[in-house]
C-alpha cells in the first residue's frame, strides 16, 4: 500500500491533527537525535502542541544549548549594528566629500574664467593631488573598519 501526499494545509479533523503532530514531532526529535549522534552537533529542539503543551528534545543539557544560542544572537546583533554603524560612516564621508566638491565647483566657476594657462594647469595638479588624498583616506578608513569588524566576529 503506498502513502498518499499531504497537502501542506491545516488538517481540520481535530483527531487526525492531533495524530499527525503526534507522529511528526516523534519523527522530528528522531530526526535531531540523528544529526546529533552522526555529526556531533548540539541540537536542541522546542515544540509547543496546539494545546500549549512544551515537548523538546536535547542532545545535551538544553540550557547550555539555549546559552550559546543567545550568545551567538548578541553577538550577531552587535555585528549587525557595527555594519550599519560602519555604512552609515561610510555615507558621512561622501555626503562630506559631495558637499564640499560642489562648493569647490562654485568657487571655481566663478573665478574660473579669470584664470590664465598656468593657473589652470597648478589648479589641475592640485585637485588631482587632493583626490588621491581623499581616495587614499576613505580606503583607509573603510580597511580600519573592517579590520576591526573582522577581528570582532567570532563563529562557533
Amino acid at each position: 500500500m503506498r502513502r498518499e501526499k499531504m497537502k501542506m494545509k491545516k488538517i481540520e479533523d481535530i483527531s487526525a491533527r492531533q495524530v499527525t503532530f503526534s507522529k511528526r514531532r516523534q519523527g522530528l526529535f528522531k530526526k535531531a537525535r540523528e544529526l546529533s549522534t552522526l555529526c556531533d552537533a548540539e541540537v536542541a529542539a522546542i515544540v509547543v502542541s496546539p494545546a500549549g503543551r512544551l515537548h523538546n528534545y536535547a542532545s545535551s543539557e538544553i540550557e547550555d544549548i539555549l546559552s550559546k544560542f543567545s550568545m551567538q544572537l548578541d553577538k550577531e546583533q552587535h555585528s549587525a549594528d557595527f555594519q550599519r554603524e560602519n555604512n552609515n560612516g561610510v555615507e558621512h564621508l561622501n555626503s562630506g566629500i559631495d558637499e564640499k566638491m560642489k562648493r569647490l565647483r562654485l568657487i571655481m566657476s566663478m573665478y574660473l574664467h579669470q584664470w590664465g594657462i598656468e593657473e589652470l594647469q597648478q589648479l589641475e595638479m592640485m585637485l588631482e593631488a587632493i583626490l588621491k588624498r581623499v581616495t587614499a583616506r576613505k580606503i583607509q578608513t573603510l580597511c580600519q573598519r573592517f579590520a576591526y569588524f573582522s577581528s570582532n566576529r567570532t563563529f562557533f
